[in-house]
C-alpha cells in the first residue's frame, strides 16, 4: 500500500502476505512506469489500512490458557478482556485468523464480560466476572471453526480468578465472591435446554473458609490414597480438605491446620503441591502418605536439619518415632542425651501434627414415636478397629452445659493411651505395627449430642478400618 510520493521515491507500506520488492520489478501507474533502482527499509509509516497484535509487549499477555481438541486457546488478555483466542489446530504455535476450519480464530462474548478461565471438558466453559457459559464444541472431527463458536449461558452468577479444578464429573470453581466453592456438573439429560447446573457444595462449612478461597486442586485417585480429594488453600494460611465422591453432590469438608502457613496448592495426576511457610521460611512440599511429619527432610546423618533451625524438630527412623529434639542456632540437632545415635541414613526431620477423627453419633433409625432426638443420650460403649498402628491416644469429650466452673465444650473430660509397646515388647526395635480392635467406655453422663475422639499425637502410621458406637437415652 502506497503512504508517499516523493521525487523519485515512493514508500510503500508492505501488508501480510506479500513478500516486499527486488531490482527486478517494475513499478507502474496510471501514465507511465519505471524500473526499481534501490530498495531501503525504513520505520513503519502512517497507513489507513493496518493490524496490530492482539498480545505483545506493548498490549500485554494473557494470565490464563488452556488445550483443547488440538488448539492451544489464550484468555484473559489483557488488552481485550472478554475475547477468547484459539490456535490453529494441531498447530499451537500459529495465531494467524482464517476463514477455514482448522484456522487460528478469536472470538468476543457480548457485554464485555471479564473472561478468567476457559475449561475444556465435553464442552468449553467460559469462567467469567459476569457468570458461566459454556461453548458446544461438537465431536472432535465437527469441533471449534471459525464462525460457529457459541456462548451459552448457565448461570449468571459470577466467578472468581482462583483456576477452577477439573474432576471427572465437572468443574470445582469460587465464586466471585471468594465465600464459597460451587461445582459444575452435568444434569445428565439428553437434548436438555439446561446440561449443566452449578451447585453449593460449602453450605454446611462456610465457617471453615474464615478468609478468602484463592487456590483449588484435586487428587485423581492415581497416586498412594485411592480416594479423591479436594484442597483448598485460603487466604489467611489455613488448607481445608474435602472428600469428593464421583455421583454425589457433596462434599465432606475439614479443616487441615498444623505448624505450616499454606499459601498455594497444585495437583498433577496423584500428585498433590502445597507451597507453605514455616516461621517465615518458604518451602515447597509434595503430600507423601508414607512421610509421617511435616516438611520432612532427611538429617542424612550428618546431625544437623539444614533451614530448620526454628526451635526444635521431630525425628523418625521409618516408623520409630525419636522424640522432640532441640535445634541450635547453627541448625544441628542437640542429642536428647549423650551418645544418642544419630547416624541412621534414614532418619528424617520434620515437624509434629496431630491428626483427630471425632464421628457424629447418628440419629435413631426412624420408627415409633420415644421422643429419640428431644431426650439427652449417652455413648455406651465404642468399638474401634484399626491396621498399622503405633499406638493412639482415645478421649472422651465435654458435651453439657457450658458455665464459669465447667469444662470448655470439646475439652478432654477422660481418656486411654493405647501405647506403642506393649509389655514384653523389645523397646529396641521399631514398634510393630499392630491390627487390632479396643472397646471403650462412652463419656459419664447423658447429653444431647456425647462426644468422644481419637487423636494420633505421637508421630507414626494409623488407619481406621471401622468404628461402631452403642447408644441409649
Amino acid at each position: 500500500m502506497v503512504v508517499a510520493v516523493g521525487v523519485g521515491t515512493v514508500t510503500v507500506q508492505v501488508l501480510e502476505g506479500q513478500g516486499g520488492f527486488s531490482t527486478s520489478d517494475v513499478l507502474s501507474g496510471p501514465t507511465s512506469s519505471a524500473a526499481i533502482t534501490l530498495i531501503t527499509n525504513v520505520g513503519p509509516q502512517a497507513c489507513a489500512v493496518w493490524d496490530e497484535q492482539l498480545i505483545s509487549a506493548a498490549r500485554g499477555w494473557p494470565s490464563s490458557c488452556f488445550t483443547d481438541r488440538g488448539r492451544l486457546g489464550f484468555c484473559d488478555l489483557a488488552s481485550a478482556v472478554d475475547a477468547v483466542m484459539w490456535s490453529a489446530t494441531d498447530l499451537p504455535y500459529f495465531f494467524s485468523v482464517g476463514p477455514n476450519a482448522s484456522d487460528a480464530m478469536v472470538e468476543v462474548l457480548a457485554g464485555k464480560p471479564h473472561i478468567f478461565h476457559i475449561g475444556p471438558w465435553f464442552d468449553e466453559f467460559v469462567f467469567t466476572s459476569k457468570g458461566i457459559w459454556y461453548i458446544p464444541v461438537g465431536s472432535a472431527n465437527t469441533g471449534l471453526a471459525p464462525g460457529t463458536v457459541q456462548f451459552i449461558p448457565v448461570t449468571n452468577e459470577a466467578a472468581s480468578q482462583v483456576k477452577p479444578a477439573f474432576t471427572s464429573e465437572g468443574f470445582l470453581y469460587v465464586n466471585a465472591g471468594r465465600s464459597r466453592v460451587n461445582v459444575l456438573i452435568g444434569t445428565g439429560t439428553a437434548y436438555s435446554t439446561r446440561p449443566y447446573v452449578v451447585k453449593d457444595v460449602t453450605q454446611f462449612h462456610k465457617h471453615l473458609f474464615t478468609g478468602t478461597p484463592k487456590a483449588i486442586a484435586i487428587s485423581t485417585g492415581d497416586g498412594q490414597a485411592p480416594e479423591r480429594y479436594v484442597y483448598v488453600t485460603d487466604a489467611d494460611g489455613t488448607l481445608v480438605v474435602g472428600r469428593y465422591q464421583p455421583g454425589k453432590d457433596w462434599i465432606g469438608w475439614v479443616p487441615w491446620r498444623g505448624g505450616a502457613v499454606y499459601s498455594c496448592v497444585s495437583a498433577l495426576f496423584g500428585n498433590i503441591i502445597l507451597t507453605t511457610s514455616y516461621g517465615g521460611v518458604g518451602v515447597v512440599e509434595q503430600l507423601d502418605d508414607t512421610v509421617y511429619l511435616d516438611c520432612a527432610q532427611p538429617l542424612a546423618g550428618a546431625y544437623s536439619a539444614p533451614w530448620l533451625a526454628i526451635a526444635s524438630v521431630t525425628l523418625m527412623d521409618g516408623v520409630n518415632n525419636l522424640g522432640l529434639h532441640q535445634i541450635d542456632a547453627h541448625g544441628n540437632v542437640v542429642p536428647i542425651y549423650p551418645g544418642e545415635d544419630l547416624s541412621s541414613p534414614t532418619i528424617v526431620a520434620g515437624f509434629a501434627y496431630t491428626p483427630t477423627f471425632e464421628p457424629f453419633l447418628p440419629n435413631a433409625e426412624a420408627g415409633t414415636d420415644q421422643k429419640q432426638r428431644t431426650r439427652r443420650r449417652r455413648i455406651d460403649r465404642v468399638l474401634v478397629s484399626v491396621s498399622n498402628s503405633t499406638g493412639f491416644l482415645w478421649a472422651r469429650l465435654y458435651a453439657g452445659r457450658q458455665g464459669a466452673q465447667l469444662p470448655a465444650p470439646g475439652s478432654i473430660i477422660g481418656y486411654r493411651r493405647i501405647t506403642a509397646y506393649n509389655v514384653g515388647d523389645d523397646q529396641t526395635q521399631p514398634p510393630p505395627l499392630r491390627e487390632e480392635k479396643y472397646s471403650f467406655r462412652g463419656p459419664l453422663g447423658h447429653t444431647y449430642d456425647p462426644r468422644w475422639a481419637l487423636y494420633k499425637d505421637t508421630s507414626g502410621p494409623l488407619r481406621i478400618l471401622e468404628i461402631g458406637q452403642e447408644a441409649s437415652t
